[in-house]
């Protein structure tokens, strides 16, 4: 059944992260994304309990970053900050620019490319 399918898929999930990068059991929802699922009529797409899953999951990861504690930085921890590498930040910077601007180029090209297909 579906609820099998996604209790197992949650548990490999939470055991692939667990062990690397968190402690506690993490919270988890399997969601359908697909323009066939269910949608309110405010059209957000909804779980099966009648719920708004993309607001709620922004509602909770809101409520988690303002319930935990701040980052303290501390002085003794970084005595001399590296400048190594600080005259790659602008290229960096143009890249990420660049790579932007190519994925969209490319999504407008696909774009004209299925409309030529479908005869549209």
């Amino acid at each position: 059944s579906a609820e099998t399918f996604s209790d197992r898929r949650i548990n490999l999930l939470r055991k692939a992260l667990r062990g690397t990068y968190f402690k506690p059991a993490l919270p988890a929802q399997l969601v359908e994304n697909s323009d066939a699922c269910k949608t309110d009529p405010d059209r957000c797409r909804i779980l099966p309990d009648g719920s708004r899953w993309l607001v709620d999951l922004w509602g909770a990861a809101a409520d988690m970053a303002l319930g935990s504690k701040p980052y303290v930085w501390s002085k003794r921890l970084s005595k001399k900050a590296n400048n190594n590498f600080k005259w790659l930040i602008p290229i960096v910077a143009y890249g990420q620019v660049r790579i932007y601007d190519i994925c969209q180029w490319v999504e407008v090209q696909l774009s004209v490319h299925v409309k030529n297909v479908n005869g549209i």
